[in-house]
């Protein structure tokens, strides 16, 4: 299924753009695929990895995959227009419920 995203990027400076981008040296792209209160931690987004070649792991559901970021380490990314960059994802129906595509449709809107 083809669903839209925006892409979002850690900011410069945080402990995850450090851990992820800095030491691991990940490319800097995310899609928020949902959001969650991770106790004794943060008001996060779950986000997916989003490079160009992202895989998925066929046994893993999607919220199983993603990451849990604290929002306020995330920004939209820019692209060389004005606005914001988005990537048009297809996923296979395995990976999703009708609450999932729901969630992604609403904070991608």
């Amino acid at each position: 299924m083809n669903l839209e995203f925006k892409t979002y990027q850690l900011k410069e400076g945080t402990k995850n753009y450090k851990q992820l981008i800095e030491n691991i040296k990940l490319q800097n792209e995310f899609v928020i695929i949902g959001e969650e209160i991770v106790k004794d931690y943060a008001d996060c987004y779950k986000v997916l990895y989003a490079p160009d070649d992202m895989n998925l792991v066929s046994a893993l559901t999607l919220e199983e995959q993603s990451l849990r970021i604290p929002k306020n380490e995330l920004e939209l990314k820019k692209d060389d227009f004005p606005g914001i960059e988005t990537q048009e994802m297809d996923i296979p129906k395995e990976y999703l419920t009708l609450d999932i595509v729901e969630e992604i449709q609403r904070l991608n809107t």
